[in-house]
């Protein structure tokens, strides 16, 4: 911790790369505490922070939008997760494929959150 405390001093950027994943912790406790409003502007600012750190294919970005589709829903905002989940399929096609584990739960997701909304409408 010693060396991290005089690379931030000298480099403010020095702890750029940990603040996503603080972030998300931070508003992993608040979803688990029963504060979704609180979870999911934090989510918000998480999935911000790790597209600009990280890029917008890095794994922990797709995770990040994740979390952020999943604080959506429990908050009851249907319409927001089916939002979340669409952009993060496109995502998981992209980066891991149309076949991988993680896209087809996505899929499933997007499919089961649109149908909550009311979007019953067949989409790719």
């Amino acid at each position: 911790m010693e060396i991290r405390r005089r690379l931030a001093e000298n480099d403010p950027t020095a702890y750029e790369r940990d603040l996503p994943s603080a972030r998300n912790n931070l508003a992993s406790a608040y979803a688990t505490a029963g504060h979704l409003d609180q979870a999911t502007r934090l989510y918000e600012r998480t999935l911000h922070d790790s597209v600009r750190v990280l890029g917008e294919h890095h794994p922990n970005t797709l995770y990040a939008l994740n979390n952020l589709a999943f604080a959506r829903r429990e908050a009851g905002d249907a319409a927001g997760a089916a939002t979340a989940y669409a952009e993060l399929l496109a995502d998981m096609e992209r980066v891991l494929g149309p076949d991988h584990s993680h896209t087809l739960t996505t899929r499933h997701n997007l499919a089961y959150w649109r149908g909550t909304a009311g979007d019953a409408a067949v989409h790719p």
